[in-house]
């Protein structure tokens, strides 16, 4: 393909204790490939990683844990910085900074369980929601969106036939809620 895959893992557990390093995709390849896993990932910057799907991160069927990992000048045209189909994703206490992508500049979430808390977003860029799910089952608390969500008008979450049990999200000022048939959006107001 056009992106290399970088870092592939596949059928196991584990757990990347990053101690403030980072895996850099020198704007070459996504950063992590994971396929089949329980992955934990502790305090950790990703950074550089340039794919159409999840720059950052793309697993399939797996397991995802991310505490404290920042995600640094990501470029995924298509979708998702970090990129879950299926299985689940939790992520507390991380960064988003400098990420674009066409659908879900930090988040892109398929049939999937989402847990986002105490984590940010700086200076994402995209047409369709910094953090865009799609018949997940999604739990949202405590987003900062610390600087201003490029383009300024368009959601900061795009929820499509998406469960939300709950979301409080800390973007000021207070964001408006806006149901249309299957649609659950947030925007800035």
């Amino acid at each position: 393909g056009k992106y290399g895959d970088g870092i592939v893992i596949s059928n196991r557990e584990l757990v990347i204790n990053g101690n403030g390093y980072a895996f850099d995709g020198s704007d070459q390849a996504r950063i992590l490939l994971v396929n089949q896993c329980n992955l934990t990932v502790n305090n950790l910057i990703l950074t550089n990683g340039l794919s159409q799907y999840g720059s950052g991160i793309y697993a399939k069927n797996s397991n995802i844990i991310l505490n404290n990992v920042t995600f640094k000048n990501m470029n995924s045209s298509q979708a998702g910085v970090c990129l879950i189909n299926s299985g689940s994703l939790t992520i507390e206490d991380s960064s988003f900074i400098n990420t674009t992508s066409e659908k879900g500049s930090a988040v892109f979430g398929a049939l999937a369980d989402i847990k986002i808390k105490n984590s940010e977003i700086q200076k994402s860029s995209s047409n369709w929601g910094a953090v865009y799910l799609l018949g997940a089952n999604a739990n949202i608390a405590n987003i900062a969106n610390k600087e201003e969500f490029i383009p300024l008008l368009l959601p900061i979450i795009v929820a499509i036939d998406t469960t939300t049990a709950e979301c409080e999200l800390g973007i000021p000022p207070a964001p408006t809620i806006l149901l249309k048939l299957n649609f659950l959006v947030f925007t800035k107001s």
